[in-house]
């Protein structure tokens, strides 16, 4: 019995719905060593991480990406339960943050996120940063009322 059609359609819908987007990650060890202080981050993406264990928060502080604001996680277990516990917070200056949590005793590592600096040369270049491939600039900036860069080109001649 051959596939209705409807089924067909389905079938032709998810196929040509299902994009494959690569990405390199770039992992950078400042010590050498996968289980210390290191960084990476994801081609399209505009972010950066950054984690280490506690024995080496000192060296976390001093990277330069933490004068930026982010989020941060803090993970360990609980002392009492010793189930596993992760406090999440956020701060203006991630390192000033970081530093008022030397006194939380439960947390083993720390993982930091912040956005690199990012400058475009071009709507187009910012519009594909953001959606992780090609983009139109012109036309993928829109105003809240919808209007697109382009638009308010045309507007102004």
């Amino acid at each position: 019995m051959a596939p209705s059609s409807n089924w067909r359609r389905a079938q032709h819908w998810a196929v040509e719905k299902t994009v494959v987007t690569s990405a390199t990650i770039k992992l950078f060890l400042p010590l050498g060593d996968a289980k210390s202080l290191r960084t990476a981050e994801i081609s399209n993406w505009t972010g950066k991480a950054v984690a280490a264990p506690r024995t080496e928060l000192d060296e976390l502080l001093a990277r330069e990406e933490l004068e930026k604001a982010g989020i941060y996680i803090l993970s360990g277990n609980d002392p009492v339960t010793n189930a596993p516990l992760a406090y999440i917070g956020e701060a203006e200056i991630i390192r000033d943050r970081l530093k008022q949590h030397k006194t939380k005793e439960f947390w083993v590592s720390a993982i930091v996120f912040v956005s690199k600096d990012a400058e475009f040369s071009s709507p187009s270049a910012a519009a594909a940063a953001i959606h992780g491939g090609h983009a139109n600039g012109l036309t993928a900036w829109k105003t809240a009322d919808g209007k697109s860069l382009k638009q308010l080109d045309e507007q102004e001649l």
